[in-house]
């Protein structure tokens, strides 16, 4: 689900087959303005996913906005891009197990999940 609203709902959605209860919620992404551009992306979009762990999150970016297929990771091994990094809670996440758990303030929409991407250059 991507949302154009500034403040989305963040109430539950029912989910009958959920491996973690008969609820699921929608984690908040924010992607650097390159990448939002790249996948035609409007600008003032908030980006929300029903996701348990990160790749869960990958694999919904991906099919979302086909663009990001092979952007945010490798197409065959499923690994993080190396000039992508993920902020969450005021750590990075980019060396986090992808299959972990999101914790309930990431999967609930409390906390943004932000990826970043490198900047280089001299």
């Amino acid at each position: 689900m991507v949302t154009s609203s500034l403040f989305p709902s963040l109430s539950p959605i029912s989910r009958s087959n959920s491996r973690i209860g008969i609820f699921a919620f929608m984690a908040i992404v924010r992607l650097p303005v390159q990448l939002m551009k790249y996948a035609s992306i409007p600008h003032d979009t908030v980006l929300q996913f029903e996701a348990e762990s990160l790749s869960d999150l990958y694999d919904r970016l991906e099919l979302a906005y086909p663009q990001l297929r092979g952007t945010l990771r490798d197409p065959s091994t499923k690994t993080r891009r190396a000039y992508i990094r993920i902020f969450a809670q005021r750590e990075d996440l980019s060396d986090t197990d992808p299959n972990e758990m999101l914790s309930p303030e990431l999967s609930t929409g409390a906390e943004i999940i932000h990826f970043v991407t490198a900047i280089s250059g001299g």
